[in-house]
């Protein structure tokens, strides 16, 4: 049986589909195949590689990507991490599972450098505990 075939969206794939997509890759890289999209797809945040370098988590082949990249391709499992994104979908080839898992978008918050750093620390945390619970690892 091969990998499961997994894809994180968000409207902007610049930070929580691509902690996403570097999590699960770091603790399932045999389990799964992991890639992130956007809506609208911008460069990935220098928080999000700073938030993740900080637990050791490989960013180096991140990459923003647009999610009609693919609508073409066998998937089993769509995340959804933003309401926007989640009304934004396209239709995908066959019938791949999905899951609203909306999060904040730290991108938001103002304030100093150590105040943003919390928020994408939080953002990291909630995604890492959603995606050790569902895929119990």
């Amino acid at each position: 049986m091969g990998k499961i075939k997994v894809l994180f969206i968000c409207r902007g794939n610049s930070v929580r589909s691509q902690m996403a997509e570097a999590i699960l890759r770091n603790y399932g890289r045999e389990q799964f195949d992991v890639a992130s999209a956007g809506i609208t797809p911008a460069p990935v945040h220098r928080f999000t590689k700073y938030v993740l370098e900080q637990h050791n988590i490989d960013h180096s082949d991140l990459r923003p990507q647009n999610v009609l990249e693919f609508k073409d391709k066998n998937i089993d499992y769509i995340i959804v991490l933003s309401e926007v994104a989640w009304y934004s979908l396209p239709d995908f080839k066959g019938s791949p599972k999905k899951l609203k898992w909306f999060i904040d978008d730290p991108i938001g918050v103002r304030g100093s450098d150590e105040m943003v750093e919390q928020a994408f620390e939080m953002t990291f945390k909630k995604i890492e505990s959603k995606i050790e619970s569902y895929f119990n690892i």
